[in-house]
């Protein structure tokens, strides 16, 4: 725990403040007050604020505060931000944002390694611009600065584009990341130690753990074996024999054999992409590796800001030797300024610009490219995807959406993301929606901030866009338990329309009269 004294010697420092406030330009800052005596938070100062003076700092240390955290976005001017601004507002008052991956493990040593690869992937991506820091606990920030991206992406400014693309480009650096295991020596990191990850993550190893074809690196997706029969004249395997006579007419050389001659055998698995029967288990990244769910205004700790829990500084390193650090070089006593984590002087611009692209355009259709398209733009917003316009009632809700509206423990954000999308894509307008995310909220087990909860409805105002397929991304929340639709179906919102489709019908048939 950081005690007062810690606290004042460190951002007395006049290296630290300048670098702070150096750091803090165009962007939002928020201050996070402790009580020193009971050991515990007791608030966040207000919002919007901003760095500019070194002398700030020092007197918010003196009234209490442990920390400083801003936003990934840059502004124009962050005191005109405001709680009720609308994404047009917002995004004129943006002027960029840097793109921040946050790693946080629950083992620094695990958190290490994979800060490791993320900034190996980017260096094979030909970004030089990136910075590394330690989050002050078990994690580590990766930074890329605004500098370095392109001006335009799918004929959209580049600035507009926060936060959807920090989540196409975490997930596409993860995928890259899976497809080179065997290149990046991946598997050889983590599955010598896959019980003590089973362990701290409390994930089952079939989460962990993927087999792959050895040639193409395709997911091997398990099928019951066939059993066949080799002919005795020729060699060729016979699958089909008659099972009333127990014999079969070989197609290759025409010989009838029998059954009962034969020996069975079992049919080899082969890749359904490249036909190789040679598959191995590598190491799931995904599943350890979680960006979350980023909205506007989304804070990051600062640099040189303290830790409240560990006592230890947000520091800055080199990111080529991530490998090396170790927690007590975070210690505000041995702290220097080394590195610094964004640096827009020496950002290439253009630089990131492979990394964009091939982010934006993995695995998307020409039709998802026109929707990212219209919900980047001014006012549009994509057509309700129901069929014919109606609302679907609760009953005709999927068992994992019926689970998430019962109340959850973890994944609040991620639940409310799904549940938002689901409604207004199952026909439910905007204030239907408000009404029940709250009373879904009060069925938490602790619920999320209301603040949090106004932005995030705010932010995805009448935005008809599907939420996430089946069944991955629910299972990982615990709330997938599939009925009988669910095993042929790809999304909640095709399994709640059949629901309702189906329920309609049945209202509609006509009751038979008894006849006297």
């Amino acid at each position: 725990m950081i005690d007062q004294g810690t606290q004042l010697r460190h951002y007395k420092r006049e290296d630290i403040r300048k670098e702070m406030v150096l750091h803090a330009h165009s962007k939002e800052v928020v201050v996070k007050f402790w009580d020193f005596r009971q050991k515990q938070e007791s608030g966040f100062g207000k919002r919007p604020d901003v760095l500019q003076y070194e002398a700030d700092i020092l007197d918010f240390a003196k009234q209490g505060v442990s920390s400083f955290h801003c936003s990934e976005e840059l502004w124009k001017n962050p005191l005109q931000l405001g709680p009720e601004m609308s994404k047009r507002e917002l995004d004129d008052l943006r002027t960029g944002w840097d793109l921040i991956l946050d790693i946080d493990f629950p083992d620094v040593e695990y958190s290490k390694k994979i800060a490791y690869l993320l900034i190996k992937a980017l260096r094979e991506h030909k970004i030089k611009s990136i910075g590394c820091k330690f989050s002050g606990n078990k994690g580590f920030h990766i930074a890329v600065p605004f500098e370095s991206f392109p001006e335009n992406i799918m004929e959209t400014e580049t600035r507009l584009r926060f936060p959807e693309d920090v989540a196409l480009i975490g997930r596409y650096l993860v995928s890259y990341l899976i497809e080179n295991d065997k290149r990046l020596g991946i598997s050889d990191l983590f599955m010598p130690r896959i019980d003590e990850i089973l362990a701290l993550t409390k994930k089952t190893k079939k989460e962990m753990v993927r087999t792959v074809c050895e040639s193409c690196s395709s997911e091997f997706k398990k099928k019951e074996s066939k059993t066949y029969f080799n002919c005795p004249h020729c060699g060729s395997k016979i699958e089909k024999f008659d099972e009333n006579l127990g014999i079969a007419i070989c197609q290759k050389c025409k010989n009838t054999v029998r059954k009962s001659d034969m020996t069975e055998a079992k049919k080899r698995a082969k890749c359904e992409k490249c036909g190789s029967e040679k598959f191995r288990e590598i190491f799931n990244l995904s599943a350890i590796i979680d960006f979350g769910l980023i909205s506007s205004r989304h804070m990051y700790r600062m640099p040189y800001s303290l830790h409240e829990k560990s006592g230890l500084v947000s520091l800055p390193i080199n990111p080529d030797k991530v490998l090396e650090f170790r927690r007590e070089d975070a210690s505000p006593e041995k702290v220097k300024i080394s590195y610094r984590f964004i640096d827009r002087e020496k950002a290439i611009p253009g630089e990131a610009k492979d990394l964009f692209e091939k982010a934006t355009n993995v695995k998307v259709t020409n039709r998802q490219n026109e929707q990212l398209k219209e919900r980047m733009s001014f006012g549009k917003s994509l057509p309700i995807l129901n069929d014919d316009n109606t609302m679907v009632p609760e009953e005709f809700f999927p068992p994992c959406i019926k689970k998430i509206l019962a109340g959850v423990d973890d994944g609040r954000k991620r639940c409310m993301f799904i549940l938002t999308n689901f409604l207004y894509s199952v026909g439910w307008d905007a204030e239907m929606i408000e009404k029940r995310i709250h009373e879904w909220n009060k069925a938490n087990k602790e619920p999320l901030k209301e603040v949090d909860i106004k932005g995030h409805l705010r932010y995805h105002k009448n935005k008809k866009v599907l939420p996430p397929n089946c069944r991955k991304y629910y299972e990982e929340l615990h709330i997938c338990f599939p009925d009988n639709l669910c095993d042929v179906i790809k999304n909640p919102v095709s399994y709640a329309k059949r629901r309702s489709k189906t329920g309609r019908k049945q209202r509609k048939k006509p009751v038979k009269e008894d006849k006297q």
